[in-house]
């Protein structure tokens, strides 16, 4: 090494030693009151792990079957409501109910089921089971129906109040009227078959309030306006899980139990019990007529 590089080396040997002591000079500010928590994403509904999601045990669970219409009985029996359902384009589902209902699987679904405004998710045997008013519309072969979608109508808007309940109601009922027995005659029969198949839940021979939803539909089917069924199912279905989930109304049915059942055909699941020869051990239900005897019975 020549002078010059000699000279070039102690230079910046003095240079990093200034640095050095700079650095161990200065002090680093202290932080203090500075808590940090990590923020948990729940994942979301699609990703969820496999989860009993109800606090009811399995045997409390009660499936509830959808009611049989009969609507040439009814024709029969002065009751013809065939112009409104072909309006609807509702025969396919009505036709379907006919089909086998399987609790068992239908309460392991009801118990894994979980829901977000889009999806309904759950598990049967290992099997994810994904349902979206898409999924319904396809199951109905219904994708292209169409119709009014009818969900959380203002129970005291205007048009209820001014235009719907005119129209489903007797006239001369005082107030605001909200019973079946002040519907006019069809479409206390068409209320009926929604509590029955549509808008589920037990039986009553009880006056049924209507709801504001309710209202609307009776209103669309009276006037011949397109409903979406599959908004109508699904959306039903949905809450329901969202309720029972919550605690938010605690009970122990399971409204749809065809509808459900009719989905776990679609993905087989009834064909692989079928191969594995665990049919015989699945019980089968099917729901209960309803027709013009059946009406005068909860009538009397």
């Amino acid at each position: 090494m020549d002078a010059q590089q000699q000279e070039v080396f102690n230079f910046s040997q003095q240079m990093e030693s200034s640095s050095t002591a700079q650095t161990s000079n200065t002090q680093t500010p202290t932080v203090t009151g500075v808590t940090i928590t990590p923020v948990y994403k729940e994942p979301h509904v699609l990703d969820r792990e496999r989860h009993i999601n109800l606090s009811t045990p399995f045997e409390g669970l009660d499936v509830l079957c959808e009611s049989l219409v009969d609507f040439k009985n009814l024709k029969r029996n002065d009751v013809d409501l065939t112009e409104e359902l072909r309006k609807q384009g509702w025969e396919n589902y009505f036709q379907r109910l006919y089909g086998p209902i399987y609790p068992l699987l239908v309460k392991e679904f009801w118990r894994h089921a979980d829901a977000d405004d889009n999806f309904i998710v759950s598990y049967v045997l290992g099997v994810k089971i994904v349902i979206t008013e898409g999924s319904i519309a396809s199951l109905l072969n219904m994708e292209r129906s169409g119709g009014k979608r009818i969900y959380n109508i203002p129970p005291r808007s205007k048009r209820i109040t001014d235009v719907i309940n005119p129209t489903i109601f007797k006239p001369n009922v005082e107030g605001n009227p909200s019973r079946n027995k002040e519907l006019h005659q069809n479409l206390r029969v068409w209320l009926k078959i929604i509590l029955g198949t549509i808008h589920h839940r037990p039986a009553s021979n009880s006056s049924d309030y209507i709801n504001a939803d309710q209202k609307c539909i009776l209103y669309c089917i009276q006037k011949g306006i397109k409903i979406s069924l599959p908004v109508l199912l699904f959306r039903y279905l949905r809450d329901s899980v969202r309720e029972t989930r919550n605690n938010m109304k605690p009970r122990s049915y399971i409204p749809l139990g065809r509808l459900l059942s009719d989905v776990f055909i679609e993905h087989g699941l009834v064909d692989e019990l079928e191969k594995t020869k665990l049919m015989d051990d699945l019980a089968i239900d099917v729901g209960k007529p309803l027709n013009a005897r059946n009406l005068k019975t909860s009538a009397g």
